[in-house]
């Protein structure tokens, strides 16, 4: 347990240091708590928070959802570039 989960405090354990007048243990465990809901929110928006689940439940099977997949994926990018590139060059020789 680290120092910063020390502060953490339950419900009951809130009261009792309410009415011991221990309001550094209610700030410090009120600061836990919103530290932790902070962590939380920011995870999503700085790309960190790891879900356990498969790609189609993130993007559904649909072609927008098949296009936001292959449009998250650099490496399927360039794929589909060189793909677009020789196909170009293979209907420009046709032509």
């Amino acid at each position: 347990m680290s120092s910063k989960e020390g502060t953490y405090q339950k419900g009951a354990d809130e009261t009792a240091a309410f009415s011991a007048k221990e309001y550094i243990k209610l700030h410090l465990s009120t600061l836990r708590k919103v530290d932790v809901f902070a962590d939380l929110l920011n995870q999503p928006i700085q790309n960190t928070l790891k879900v356990k689940t498969k790609w189609y439940e993130i993007y559904g099977i649909s072609p927008q959802g098949i296009f936001e997949f292959c449009r998250d994926r650099w490496w399927i990018q360039l794929i589909m570039y060189i793909i677009t590139l020789l196909l170009g060059a293979i209907i420009g020789k046709l032509i």
